[in-house]
């Protein structure tokens, strides 16, 4: 498959290398931006059906928790963002000096995607927690927000050894 199909079409009628060059890359990204939100949007609805049916099959409290926290539509996140990933070298092979600065901007975000999921699955853990008996007179939302303050914190050190490319153990 021709991937400059696009500019060539463009050429053919006339527009500048330049103007062609632009307006391929912005047919591309809008084309990519459509993709990603169908598949986000398709993936989600597939993870939330997948749960509903689970809580009613097997009337298991947690996993209405985790949809009541959105973890289908955090955990959904991820496969957009890998066709973003994957669409960055595609879409802008015309102006390489955009495709770094594009790609950490997909792994800070694949970075919070991931501490996301994770704080949805905590606070899941916390409600079914603030249900059983022997947890009632527990202050499990002190806990559970002490537990998302350490997963910021560990996420913020990732993501800054992430961008300027040290060792998440230099900054300790």
């Amino acid at each position: 498959m021709d991937l400059r199909w696009i500019f060539n079409q463009l050429q053919s009628f006339g527009v500048k290398e330049e103007v062609a060059e632009y307006l391929n890359a912005l047919i591309l990204l809008a084309l990519s931006m459509l993709l990603i939100y169908i598949t986000h949007n398709v993936v989600r609805r597939i993870l939330r059906i997948s749960l509903i049916r689970l809580v009613l099959t097997y009337k298991i409290e947690f996993f209405r928790y985790l949809i009541d926290n959105k973890f289908p539509h955090y955990l959904a996140l991820a496969a957009p963002l890998f066709l973003a990933k994957i669409g960055i070298p595609i879409v802008f092979a015309d102006f390489p000096t955009l495709i770094r600065p594009l790609d950490a901007f997909t792994e800070v975000y694949m970075i919070l995607v991931i501490l996301w999921v994770i704080i949805s699955v905590i606070n899941a853990f916390g409600d079914d927690f603030k249900k059983k008996p022997n947890f009632r007179e527990k202050p499990i939302d002190s806990y559970v927000q002490v537990i998302r303050i350490i997963l910021f914190l560990i996420a913020a050190v990732i993501v800054f050894s992430n961008l300027t490319g040290k060792s998440p153990v230099a900054f300790f």
